[in-house]
């Protein structure tokens, strides 16, 4: 009978953000991932977004509460308050720009500062362009990555959902494979505690999905 009282194994949570420069489609993953969606004529967005998604890898669940800049990287105004907790930080640039790239050497220096011990990942974004359209090349990319210590690379697109969902759930593998705290663990299956006090600013609500609920991870 104590069987009945007992509660369920807590879940670990694990807080990712998204940085890179805008136009280089982290809000768009960001939707990908979350309920599936893509627009080619969304208005750009501004301001902060999260969302938690329960994942299973491997037989083990855990969650993960991401985080988008919705174009608040224009203003210059992304702070530690952005990377607090964050476990992982994925620089999104687009394949189609070179420039996007080397930008990320500032948000490098911003994650260093902010959240010196999070995990790094590195997402080239749009790879269902033309490869005559590339900027990007893997020479290019090897020399930027030197002494960067990304933990792994991926090539995505939120457009088609290529590589998104399967981007995510090897992120939560590799924490979870190396014992990463996590920023809080959920005592049941249901609660996630708060990360933040900032209210997240909801640009989705008129948002109808063009292909589903999300991805099916």
């Amino acid at each position: 009978m104590s069987g009945q009282n007992s509660r369920s194994p807590a879940i670990p949570l694990y807080k990712i953000v998204l940085v890179g420069d805008t136009g280089v489609g982290k809000t768009s993953i960001f939707l990908r991932y979350e309920r599936n969606y893509f627009s080619r004529h969304r208005t750009s967005s501004f301001g902060v977004d999260k969302c938690t998604k329960e994942i299973s890898v491997d037989d083990q669940l855990c969650k993960l509460n991401i985080w988008d800049t919705a174009g608040l990287e224009r203003t210059g105004s992304l702070t530690s308050h952005y990377y607090h907790l964050a476990q992982s930080i994925i620089f999104v640039y687009s394949v189609e720009s070179l420039a996007s790239l080397t930008a990320l050497h500032h948000w490098i220096q911003d994650a260093e500062q902010y959240a010196p011990n999070a995990k790094k990942f590195l997402a080239g974004n749009k790879n269902d362009l033309d490869k005559d359209d590339w900027e990007v090349y893997e020479g290019i990319l090897q020399r930027f990555m030197d002494n960067k210590e990304f933990a792994l690379k991926f090539d995505i697109s939120a457009l088609s959902g290529d590589g998104v969902c399967e981007m995510f759930k090897s992120i939560s593998r590799h924490l979870l494979q190396r014992n990463v705290k996590p920023s809080l663990p959920a005592t049941d299956g249901f609660s996630v505690p708060d990360l933040s006090q900032e209210d997240s600013l909801d640009l989705r609500k008129s948002m109808t999905s063009e292909s589903g609920s999300g991805c099916s991870c």
